[in-house]
């Protein structure tokens, strides 16, 4: 059990490592090459791992404002696949005009001037309205000062507790520990049970190796040298992870297994939407309490699931950014599909 944790645990980070900040230059390279027209409209590909309803409409929608483009977008039904025929293909300058590059090496690609920096042209366009960008949100996602790897979208992970239950108990969430967690969920489950209720329990639903890789991605700095590209996987801290994890799951305060909704006493939710802040709490609780995760510094952690960077060489850098610029405007982000 304790090597699938850290199989799990190293794959999760070298994720994160792949797609964090680091150096790199400017990317921008002049393309040897002609853009491609086919039956008199500029084409534009997009290379992403996989499509759905929101890209579909998207395309329709792009290629009806912007008539003269006509945008082709490229998928594989496998992720390893697509990671691998992505990177040859961004490496050799013959990649799409566009490509997700969540899960590649962005770091990389921007040491090699491959990536066009886009501040430029998110500075200079007109059709977009920069007070709706949420630039707190994409500053820390530059690599050396620009924006190669462009979000589609981002939402919030938040964690949730009963206040109901909670309210008589003295939770310091600014500093609480796992290991208060552990006690804090003992001493509630214990009055809970010891009223004839049906047994909770603090947290279901995912197994030990989940719960792993979320605690090193909350403590990321602490675990990785992102400089040095090394991960401390033989760190005193990581094996007290480690042990604390398999102590709740043994001492059944946690379980991997499914619970109905109400017989947790804490939720790890997603917050896609500002109507989620408040729905989604209270579909789990009639007075739910959001608090910052033991362990976790900075508040609610902000992930952006889908980025999308330029290729550097791409003879059609400009309808490609239209596109980029598309995905940021106030008519996708709002469309039902997304």
């Amino acid at each position: 059990m304790m090597k699938k944790w850290l199989w799990v645990t190293f794959m999760g980070i070298l994720m994160t490592i792949m797609t964090a900040c680091g150096s790199g230059g400017s990317g921008k390279l002049a393309s040897t090459e002609e853009p491609v027209v086919k039956e008199g409209k500029t084409v534009v590909t997009l290379s992403m791992q996989k499509s759905n309803a929101f890209y579909e409409m998207v395309e329709k929608k792009f290629e009806a404002k912007y008539p003269d483009i006509d945008l082709q977008i490229q998928t594989s039904t496998d992720f390893e696949k697509y990671q691998k025929t992505t990177n040859a293909a961004i490496l050799s300058g013959k990649s799409a005009d566009v490509f997700e590059i969540s899960s590649l090496p962005i770091d990389d690609y921007v040491s090699k001037n491959l990536l066009l920096n886009m501040d430029d042209s998110m500075e200079q366009d007109k059709t977009l309205n920069k007070s709706d960008l949420q630039m707190n949100i994409l500053e820390p996602l530059k690599v050396n000062g620009g924006m190669y790897a462009m979000p589609s979208g981002f939402f919030l992970r938040a964690f949730v507790g009963d206040g109901d239950i909670l309210k008589n108990t003295n939770i310091d969430e600014k500093n609480w520990t796992w290991q208060d967690f552990e006690e804090i969920s003992k001493e509630l489950m214990q009055k809970e049970g010891g009223s004839g209720n049906e047994r909770r329990y603090a947290l279901a639903n995912d197994p030990p190796e989940m719960l792993l890789q979320e605690m090193v991605v909350d403590n990321y700095t602490a675990f990785v040298d992102h400089a040095a590209k090394q991960a401390k996987f033989d760190s005193p801290l990581f094996t007290e992870i480690m042990q604390q994890i398999k102590k709740m799951y043994d001492d059944k305060v946690m379980t991997s297994e499914p619970a109905e909704v109400g017989k947790q006493l804490f939720y790890s939710t997603v917050v896609q939407s500002p109507a989620d802040l408040i729905n989604a709490p209270h579909t789990l609780f009639s007075n739910p309490l959001l608090l910052q995760k033991p362990g976790q510094t900075g508040g609610m952690r902000i992930i952006a699931p889908s980025r999308f960077a330029i290729q550097a060489k791409s003879p059609v850098k400009e309808d490609a950014w239209k596109f980029i610029a598309f995905l940021l405007s106030e008519e996708v982000q709002s469309l039902q599909e997304r």
